[in-house]
C-alpha cells in the first residue's frame, strides 16, 4: 500500500514537471518567432529607406529581398509543427544577423558617393552644352561661323545631348560614361574654335599656321575614327573610304608645302578637304 502511494506521488511530480516545463518552452519559442518577424519587418524598412536615399539600387534591393524571403520561408517551415525549438530559433537569429550585415554592406558600398559625382558630371556636361550653344550664337553674330558650319556644330551638340540622356536613363552616370561625355565636349569645343578661326590665314605669310591647323584636323580625324571603330559605329567599308581621304589629305599637304610655304589658295583647298573629311567621319559615326 505504501509502495503504491509512493508511486502515485512520484508520478504526480513527473507530470507536474512536464506540464510546467512545456509551456515555458513554448513561450520562449513564441518570443523568438515574434523577434524574427520584427527583424524581417525592420529589414524591409531599411531596404525602403536605402532605395529612397539612393544608398541601395534596384538590383541590390532585389538581392536583399531574396534573402528576406529565405528567412521568412525558413521561419514558416520551422513553425509548421506548431512550435519553434531552440536550434531552429538560433538558426533564424543567425540568418537575420547575416541579413543586417548584407543590408549595411549594400548601403555603404559607395553608391551615394558615386551618384553624387555622377550628378556633378551631368551638371557640368549640361553647362558645357549651353556654353557651346552660346559660342555658336556668338560666332553667327560676328560672322565667324556661317549657317553651314553652325549646322555641323549643332549636329555635334545634339549628339552629346543624346548620349547624355541615354546614359542617365537608368538614373545614374558611371565614371566611364562621364569620361566619354567630357571627351565629347572637349571635341565639341575644338570643332567650334576651328570653325570660328578657319578664315584667319594672316597669322603668318608662310602658311605655317594653316599647316598646323590641317595637321590638327588630321589628328582629330584619327581620334574620331578610332572612337567610331571601337564603338562599332563605323563599318569596315566606311573605314576604308575615310582612311583613303586621310591619306589623300596628307599627300596634298606635303605636296603643297614642298616649296617651303603654303599659299592662301592652297590653304583654302586643304581646309575644305579637311572639313569634308570631318563631315564624312561624323556622318559615318552618327548613321
Amino acid at each position: 500500500m505504501k509502495k503504491a502511494i509512493l508511486v502515485l506521488i512520484i508520478t504526480s511530480f513527473i507530470f507536474c514537471g512536464i506540464s510546467y516545463a512545456q509551456p515555458r518552452g513554448d513561450h520562449r519559442g513564441q518570443e523568438c518567432q515574434q523577434d524574427v518577424r520584427q527583424d524581417i519587418e525592420k529589414a524591409n524598412n531599411m531596404v525602403r529607406h536605402g532605395i529612397k536615399t539612393g544608398q541601395i539600387d534596384s538590383r541590390e534591393a532585389d538581392r536583399i529581398r531574396q534573402n528576406i524571403r529565405r528567412v521568412e520561408n525558413d521561419l514558416n517551415r520551422f513553425i509548421s509543427d506548431g512550435r519553434l525549438n531552440p536550434r531552429e530559433c538560433e538558426r533564424l537569429q543567425r540568418e537575420t544577423r547575416d541579413l543586417y550585415k548584407h543590408i549595411r554592406y549594400e548601403m555603404n558600398d559607395g553608391n551615394v558617393r558615386r551618384d553624387y559625382r555622377g550628378q556633378e558630371c551631368q551638371q557640368d556636361v549640361r553647362q558645357d552644352i549651353e556654353k557651346a550653344n552660346n559660342m555658336v550664337r556668338h560666332g553667327i553674330k560676328t560672322g565667324q561661323i556661317d549657317s553651314r558650319e553652325a549646322d555641323r556644330i549643332r549636329q555635334n551638340i545634339r549628339r552629346v545631348e543624346n548620349d547624355l540622356n541615354r546614359f542617365v536613363s537608368d538614373g545614374r552616370l558611371n565614371p566611364g560614361e562621364c569620361e566619354r561625355l567630357q571627351r565629347e565636349t572637349r571635341g565639341l569645343y575644338k570643332h567650334i574654335r576651328y570653325e570660328m578661326n578657319d578664315g584667319n590665314d594672316r597669322r603668318d605669310h608662310r602658311g605655317e599656321g594653316c599647316q598646323q591647323d590641317i595637321r590638327q584636323d588630321l589628328s582629330r580625324a584619327r581620334v574620331m575614327v578610332r572612337d567610331g571603330v571601337n564603338s562599332e559605329k563605323i563599318s569596315p567599308q566606311e573605314l576604308f573610304v575615310i582612311n583613303k581621304k586621310i591619306e589623300n589629305l596628307e599627300n596634298d599637304l606635303n605636296r603643297s608645302r614642298s616649296d617651303g610655304r603654303l599659299r592662301p589658295e592652297e590653304c583654302a583647298g586643304l581646309k575644305q578637304k579637311a572639313k569634308d573629311l570631318i563631315d564624312t567621319i561624323m556622318y559615318a559615326a552618327t548613321n
